[in-house]
């Protein structure tokens, strides 16, 4: 098998394997020029811990890192109903974006997610380029178990 078939075969594995899950939100998140993949994950852990908290939300979420153009993150995020009867879909996507920007004075969109199958194909093969981008630390394995569509 051909280089170039092995990554078009990734790329539909990929996608299949994310379509399994019901996400809420798909979020764009740039950072500064020549972040790397373990100051991605921190900023993405302190931007979860203090959103979640804020809102009382319980999340889980699948993405990548990308170098290309400029460092940034694309993650699929799915939530747990929160004791105000809340998902991600109830609340600001824009106060997410702020506090994003606020870490790392980056911009971030962040918007409901209607068509599961064009999200992930967008992930899948527009976002992973051979070796200049890595996956995310999936996080919340037991809230992504019960995100799984049957």
């Amino acid at each position: 098998m051909e280089l170039y078939q092995m990554v078009e075969a990734l790329g539909e594995a990929n996608q299949e394997f994310l379509s399994k899950y019901n996400w809420e939100w798909f979020c764009s998140l740039n950072l500064q020029s020549g972040s790397d993949y373990p100051r991605a994950e921190s900023t993405l852990k302190n931007w979860r811990v203090k959103k979640s908290i804020e809102d009382h939300i319980l999340i889980a979420y699948m993405g990548v890192f990308n170098r290309v153009p400029q460092s940034h993150i694309h993650l699929l995020l799915s939530s747990k109903r929160n004791r105000f009867g809340q998902t991600l879909l109830d609340l600001s996507p824009k106060s997410w974006e702020v506090a994003w920007s606020g870490l790392t004075k980056c911009q971030a969109v962040i918007e409901p997610i209607y068509e599961r199958e064009g999200v992930a194909s967008y992930i899948a093969n527009k976002n992973l380029p051979w070796e200049r981008s890595e996956l995310i630390q999936p996080y919340n394995k037991r809230l992504l178990v019960k995100a799984m569509l049957n």
